[in-house]
């Protein structure tokens, strides 16, 4: 299935939650009765969460570079209720941390993210960093082959010396949706995510890297 382009959906999630009521302990009842096991855990701190996960498979997952699955359906009550969970608690809440995959934003993802913000109404797409090259990304016609060649060699540049969003981590989650965009609708920086098992196999496995897998394998904790 295809990933969601374009992360400005978090403030939709944020009124859905408004509109749902659930209880925190009828989801979540370990975490809500502070009974979650953290003697034998691997524990990443947040703000207000502490996420369970498993050392050397964690990743931040920050509110502009995180989405779901295109497709996916949220519960309003579930989504309420880890809010107010967290909102609520007089401590750190435990919570299981999602899982997800990790891409390397590259040209194609911001030409796809304009495209989707176009088609969606939404707004903040990823960005080149240059409103030339964005629109040259997503309309080349509107160039003369002069202009192009120019571009062309700007967007090298720009690839190199990681412009706006390019060469960003953008994190998918797989499962957990509601915990992850619970937590930031909650008010947490970031969501600490389980990167899952088959790109871990890929990343640990041996040979030489790719630009992109360095980069996802420098930012695991």
């Amino acid at each position: 299935m295809a990933k969601r382009k374009n992360p400005s959906h978090l403030p939709y999630l944020a009124d859905l939650a408004e509109s749902g009521y659930g209880a925190f302990e009828d989801y979540y009842p370990l975490s809500a009765a502070g009974e979650m096991d953290t003697e034998h855990a691997t524990l990443y701190c947040g703000r207000n969460v502490i996420w369970d996960g498993y050392a050397g498979q964690m990743i931040r997952a920050y509110p502009k570079y995180i989405q779901h699955i295109s497709g996916n359906q949220f519960d309003a009550d579930k989504l309420a209720a880890i809010v107010s969970g967290i909102d609520e608690a007089p401590d750190r809440v435990v919570i299981t941390a999602p899982y997800g995959n990790v891409n390397f934003i590259d040209p194609q993802d911001v030409k796809e993210s304009i495209e989707y913000a176009a088609d969606e109404g939404l707004d903040e797409p990823y960005t080149t960093g240059d409103d030339d090259l964005d629109e040259w990304l997503v309309s080349p016609e509107k160039f003369d082959k002069a202009e192009q060649r120019q571009l062309a060699k700007t967007l090298k540049q720009a690839v190199k010396e990681r412009w706006g969003d390019l060469g960003r981590l953008a994190c998918t989650i797989r499962d957990g949706n509601h915990r992850a965009f619970g937590a930031l609708i909650a008010g947490e920086p970031y969501v600490w995510m389980i990167v899952e098992g088959n790109q871990m196999q890929d990343l640990r496995a041996k040979g030489r890297k790719t630009p992109a897998e360095r980069a996802i394998l420098d930012e695991l904790e």
